[in-house]
């Protein structure tokens, strides 16, 4: 062997060992990191205490700037909830998109700090403004003459004794120490490919030492065909689910999983978190590629009724941040057909944290084997229905000798083994089913007979109330019962004796819908439980729903 070929091949081999360590490493990183939560989860939908420590989805321009150098950033929640967290950095966090933080106690002189902050911005804004007010404004201002005294009206605001009291009073008992992460995912995505790369130019080479260039290149073809039909063979299930992913309607996908997603091995995995259920999820349905689940807190209204000819409906209103849904149709062989939608964002393949699209090759291989376990509402051949709803407070984990499982593998297990209200509960009784959230949950299942239910857990103990609707709060403790899109739902159910016609059931949906800014309605659906037709419209836009059935909707 040449000298310069063996010196080419020890310099392959090195490169591919050291992409390999690299991803490895990246791997690990991954794993000690588990589930990153974004802001909303983190300081909303919970309290953190001090001491606690955990990994944030978080970008630079989410902080507003604060002082002492730019060390220190806050987040306001917003103008109403008035709450102000500050986060303390050595300049690191810049640029990153995963923070680590530390809770720690406020310092006694930070909420002045911030306070006098705002009031100095205030003060030099003011400044401006007053001198734009006695001299002109610039040529190239986009302030217009008529907004001028209303900028300087709110700066007069912002300077009162008031404001900076209400600025010291919001500022959080708590602090966060943050640090920046680097993007150990994309670094493990660039070394994997090198190592790929590598690793076949290092087998080329070995060849050469005995194949000629014409010999390499036959060989290479007749390899690739026979790869390719092998794969074929033995993955045409996955393909199909693969190659079936289309947008149906802007905002909306299909899906027909032709493949088996293992419910069965999921359900008996003992799966307690979200970190649990990502590790066992990429094991068994993606033989591991990576995955990342977000999942902030949603809102949601639900309802059940009949038409005048006795056809029973599932009404469900999904409000939640700007997302993208995928109506999944799927048939078991083991377990009945059902049509169901998943939330895009969860996987972050829709809205503002989108990574990848969903008919993108990594995209179509994550949802052919994950979606059907982040579905969100849906109905089966049986008539049965199901969607699940949040709540507004944390957790509460409880252990019993149920086996384990998360609240999403329990939707799907309800779609593909249930015939009835009645089994979907004598199933859901079976097991500690658990938040893949930071905060609590419940479900509401209806049937075709008419019989419908709210499932919670309050306070450990497994509960059903029977009832035809619900939202965002606990049933069976009556906390908010004169909540308005609750009582909008009672009332208008209790006017009609349950009867409506499709559009009607429609026009309800839109009536309770959330149509302000941040979290939304994002889909508003009817199930036909009577006959598997799924009513939808996107975005309270009500005058323009589709009708969604098998297999038309699907091809």
């Amino acid at each position: 062997m040449r000298k310069s070929r063996k010196i080419l091949i020890i310099v392959l081999a090195v490169l591919t060992a050291v992409a390999v360590g690299f991803a490895v490493y990246c791997n690990v990183m991954l794993s000690k990191i588990g589930r990153t939560l974004d802001l909303k989860t983190a300081f909303v939908s919970r309290t953190p205490q001090v001491g606690d420590e955990f990994y944030l989805k978080c970008s630079y321009s989410d902080l507003r700037p604060g002082v002492d150098g730019g060390r220190l950033l806050f987040y306001q929640v917003s103008e109403e909830k008035n709450i102000i967290i500050p986060f303390m950095s050595d300049g690191s966090i810049k640029g990153c998109t995963t923070l680590h933080v530390v809770i720690q106690q406020t310092p006694d002189d930070l909420p002045v700090m911030i306070a006098q902050s705002r009031q100095d911005i205030a003060s030099e804004k003011l400044a401006e403004f007053l001198d734009y007010k006695e001299n002109g404004l610039p040529e190239d201002s986009t302030i217009s003459p008529e907004s001028l005294d209303l900028l300087i009206e709110a700066c007069e605001g912002y300077l009162t004794d008031e404001y900076y009291q209400r600025i010291v009073e919001n500022v959080t008992p708590y602090s966060v120490n943050a640090t920046g992460v680097p993007n150990y995912k994309f670094m493990k995505l660039v070394s994997t490919s090198a190592t790929v790369i590598l690793g076949i130019v290092l087998l080329y080479a070995f060849l050469g030492i005995w194949l000629n260039g014409k010999k390499l290149v036959i060989g290479s073809l007749v390899f690739a065909v026979m790869a390719a039909a092998v794969c074929a063979v033995c993955f045409w299930k996955e393909i199909q689910t693969m190659s079936s992913i289309h947008e149906y309607v802007p905002g909306m996908y299909v899906c027909n999983i032709t493949n088996d997603y293992k419910l069965d091995d999921i359900l008996a995995s003992d799966i307690r978190t979200a970190d649990d259920m990502i590790a066992v999820g990429s094991k068994k349905l993606l033989g591991g590629f990576p995955l990342d689940v977000d999942t902030p807190s949603f809102g949601c209204s639900a309802f059940s009724c009949e038409t005048q000819d006795g056809t029973h409906l599932f009404g469900r209103n999904y409000d939640y941040l700007d997302s993208d849904g995928m109506i999944l149709y799927s048939d078991p062989e083991d377990g009945y057909a059902s049509i169901a939608i998943c939330d895009l964002q969860w996987v972050n393949m829709a809205g503002a944290s989108q990574m990848m699209p969903p008919d993108s090759v990594p995209g179509r291989f994550i949802l052919r084997g994950f979606s059907p376990y982040i579905c969100v509402d849906g109905m089966n051949d049986q008539g049965v229905g199901i969607c699940i709803l949040t709540l507004s407070y944390a957790e509460f984990r409880f252990d019993t000798e149920n086996p384990d499982t998360l609240v999403t593998a329990s939707i799907r297990a309800v779609l593909d083994k249930c015939a009835s209200t009645d089994e979907a509960v004598a199933l859901l009784s079976s097991y500690d089913v658990h938040s893949m959230f930071d905060y609590e949950f419940h479900l509401f299942v209806t049937d075709k007979t008419g019989k419908s239910a709210v499932i919670e857990w309050v306070n450990g103990e497994f509960t059903v109330t029977w009832t035809d609707c619900v939202t965002n709060y606990c049933i069976a403790t009556h906390e908010y019962d004169d909540e308005d899109r609750f009582s909008t739902m009672v009332d208008r159910l209790s006017e009609t004796g349950g009867i409506m016609t499709i559009d009607e059931a429609m026009d309800l949906l839109y009536d309770v819908a959330q149509k302000g800014d941040g979290s939304q309605t994002e889909w508003s659906c009817v199930y036909d439980l009577d006959h598997f037709v799924l009513y939808i419209y996107d975005d309270c836009d009500r005058d323009n729903y589709y009708i969604v059935t098998y297999p038309e909707s699907f091809a």
